[in-house]
């Protein structure tokens, strides 16, 4: 997508949806080299582990009801193939109807969501992250993070589910 036409879609969005969003891109010279694939929003990076994740992403962090679900249904229609949401933004289910609203396969969705601080113990992080496929409503999310790591909370990765 030619930047003129991103510069038009962001400019939809915030008009459209009230939405405010940026990109961020940290280069640190000699230590990190990503290949690149593509151009605009379908450009992708591709992480250690050989999957690729869109370089380009819609942040939810209010965008609720139903401007919210709109507003993601929009994106994905759009072009944008990564979604950011959080369980802390109270969004999950909506994000989760406008994906299978957007016409769009699952595996063609790069799907972020994250871990409430409250939720650092390994059982709690297992039912965080259960409750989060639930009210997403989708079997698997390509990327977990912790939302706002805690000193001294550790989740304990090598236990078996």
């Amino acid at each position: 997508m030619p930047a003129t036409n991103l510069r038009l879609l962001k400019k939809l969005l915030l008009q459209r949806f009230h939405l405010k969003f940026g990109l961020s891109v940290l280069q640190v010279k000699g230590l990190t080299r990503m290949a690149v694939d593509g151009e605009g929003l379908q450009s992708k990076v591709t992480l250690n582990d050989g999957y690729k994740m869109p370089l380009f992403g819609l942040g939810v962090f209010k965008a609720l009801g139903d401007d919210g679900k709109e507003a993601v249904k929009f994106a994905l229609q759009n072009g944008y193939r990564m979604i950011d949401t959080a369980a802390l933004y109270g969004n999950e289910a909506e994000v989760g109807q406008a994906i299978k609203d957007s016409g769009l396969k699952r595996e063609d969705i790069f799907v972020v969501t994250k871990l409430q601080s409250n939720a650092h113990g390994y059982n709690q992080c297992l039912e965080a992250f259960n409750l989060s496929l639930k009210k997403l409503d989708i079997d698997y999310v390509d990327f977990y993070l912790i939302h706002s790591p805690t000193p001294g909370e550790n989740i304990n990765f090598t236990k078996p589910c």
